[in-house]
């Protein structure tokens, strides 16, 4: 299974989806903006220095909230880009022994209560046995199972390592 390119994959089911392209290259702009508000603040700081401007309650207030959202801003980011490369070595990982099969998506969170928001199961057979596999509960941090919404009650193709217990969602054009 290693002649899949990264691309062909929408994510892992622990995991949660993987960043497109585009979410890429926005998450990239958002770090570079990030990185900036700090150097325009530095900016403020040595105009007010250099006497041009004055310090006042407004500028100290103003100086701490854009970096305070600086700040909040680069560590959503740096989060988010963990979080793709985590996914992505998962996936390399477990591209080494895997079986490609189909998927049924089922929702679980409103057949039963006991399950969290946006919870769903994928269900699958390979080599005769059936496999029932849960998608994590809601994580504040993690934040994508609304993700999964879209799969449900669709056949989803996947892949499955037994040796990682890892279902890898592959991408398809009409999901």
């Amino acid at each position: 299974m290693k002649n899949i390119e990264l691309k062909n994959f929408a994510g892992t089911l622990k995991k949660g989806e993987l960043l497109t392209y585009k979410k890429i290259v926005i998450t990239y702009v958002g770090l570079a903006i990030s990185t900036i508000i700090p150097i325009v603040s530095l900016g403020v700081i040595i105009t007010i220095s250099l006497g041009v401007m004055t310090w006042n309650l407004n500028i100290i207030i103003a100086l701490i909230c854009f970096n305070f959202f600086g700040l909040l801003l680069f560590l959503a980011i740096l989060l988010s880009l963990l979080k793709y490369y985590n996914i992505k070595k998962t996936i390399k990982k477990c591209l080494t022994e895997c079986e490609k099969t189909i998927a049924t998506v089922r929702r679980v969170d409103i057949a039963d209560a006991a399950y969290q928001p946006y919870q769903v199961e994928f269900v699958f057979v390979i080599k005769g046995k059936t496999y029932h596999k849960l998608s994590p509960r809601n994580n504040l941090f993690i934040g994508y199972n609304k993700y999964f919404l879209k799969l449900v009650n669709k056949q989803v193709p996947i892949l499955y390592s037994e040796k990682y217990n890892e279902v890898i969602i592959l991408n398809t054009s009409n999901i």
